[in-house]
């Protein structure tokens, strides 16, 4: 009996209090559309037939295509095929990723995956877009996930030597 009356209880509670969060008034009005933006003054100059181009680019691609080209996913969990098939915008290795999964990958066998993965972007055979893809790589203090490569220390440790010199 106290545990229906206590499951009764919760849910008037619960009822009860989503219902006071639709009740309240906003306090200011809301305004909408790009009035609300500040207006960006660029230095640089914009070139109307960069503009151009850009515009025709992104008249071809496919909604599909644009959320891909925002997708950044890790090496481990993407293949060539699927940056072929996606065209993803960019990829991104970060700790304890290798080339196949490979602890023990060679230089060359970096290099090989990110020419691979280049190639992959650029091949329009599927999707009639040839953007090529960015490679991210988590490596704030050197690459160590390449055998033989110079790691840096942290910035943090850097700072905590107290040696402006360095």
């Amino acid at each position: 009996m106290k545990k229906t009356t206590t499951k009764i209880s919760l849910s008037v509670l619960a009822a009860g209090i989503l219902t006071a969060c639709g009740v309240g008034q906003p306090s200011l009005e809301v305004k909408k559309g790009l009035d609300i933006w500040p207006k960006i003054h660029s230095e640089v100059a914009q070139d109307p037939e960069i503009e151009r181009q850009v515009s025709a680019l992104l008249s071809k691609m496919t909604l599909e295509q644009k959320v891909a080209q925002m997708i950044q996913p890790e090496i481990r969990d993407i293949t060539v095929e699927d940056m072929r098939r996606y065209g993803f915008g960019s990829y991104l290795n970060g700790g304890g990723a290798f080339p196949g999964n490979n602890k023990h990958a060679s230089v060359k066998d970096w290099v090989d995956l990110a020419e691979a993965m280049y190639q992959a972007s650029v091949d329009d055979t599927l999707d009639g877009i040839d953007i090529p893809t960015m490679w991210g790589t988590d490596a704030v203090h050197g690459h160590n996930n390449v055998i033989g490569a110079t790691l840096f220390p942290h910035n943090i440790g850097l700072g905590a030597a107290n040696n402006p010199k360095l």
